[in-house]
């Protein structure tokens, strides 16, 4: 798979060229699609998309929690690696398995749970976001790639609010106070009309939908 120049332990940038890392950075390798989230990680916080390219496939898809859109290693790379070069260079990711359902023996859903920790470089400041990532893992000449995650962010679906929830042993995060929801008084419900008299022979029409046929095949 083709994934760049950039040799390990260096980072491309965005306009070119490549920057020395702090450390060595091995290439990641799923072994198990239960590894994903800690290989997900464990290049974020390196900071190194030329080595989060390897991750998938050369076809992958991904879609961030922004609903930003790339297909292709190479737009999945230059997807991030501005964020990486800018507002997210000094940002840590730290990733938690849920679930990972078998499809087929090449094919496993995988769920996490995501935090992601923003530095000081963030235009915001410091602060954490939590979200929820389902990828499709497939497997091609023994090795496991990511074919398809999505990114969703953990919000409070009545304000839009952003939430963290309770990670590894931290105590429970605030409750939010619930109000109950105000519903406007219903109107009566007006009688049905009633269906005219058959006229020279017509027949009445029927006031229900016919069932619509099934698509052949």
């Amino acid at each position: 798979m083709a994934r760049g120049n950039a040799p390990v332990g260096w980072r491309s940038l965005v306009n070119g060229g490549t920057t020395r890392l702090s450390q060595e950075v091995p290439m990641p390798q799923i072994d198990r699609p239960e590894d994903a989230p800690g290989a997900f990680h464990d290049v974020w916080n390196a900071h190194d998309m030329q080595a989060f390219g390897t991750l998938f496939h050369d076809d992958a898809s991904f879609v961030n929690r922004f609903t930003h859109h790339g297909r292709g290693v190479e737009a999945i790379i230059a997807l991030h690696a501005p964020l990486h070069e800018t507002i997210y260079r000094d940002s840590h990711r730290e990733n938690m398995l849920i679930d990972a359902t078998p499809i087929r023996d090449d094919v496993t859903v995988v769920h996490f749970w995501s935090r992601r920790h923003a530095g000081p470089a963030h235009p915001a400041g410091p602060h954490a976001v939590d979200t929820l990532i389902l990828a499709v893992l497939t497997r091609n000449e023994g090795k496991w790639h990511i074919q398809a995650p999505e990114n969703v962010t953990l919000t409070d679906p009545r304000t839009g609010e952003n939430l963290l929830r309770a990670w590894r042993h931290e105590p429970a995060p605030r409750t939010l106070p619930i109000t109950p929801l105000t519903r406007p008084a219903k109107s009566p419900v007006p009688a049905p009309a009633t269906a005219p008299p058959p006229h020279h022979g017509w027949r009445a029409r029927s006031t229900t939908c016919p069932v619509r046929p099934a698509f052949p095949g």
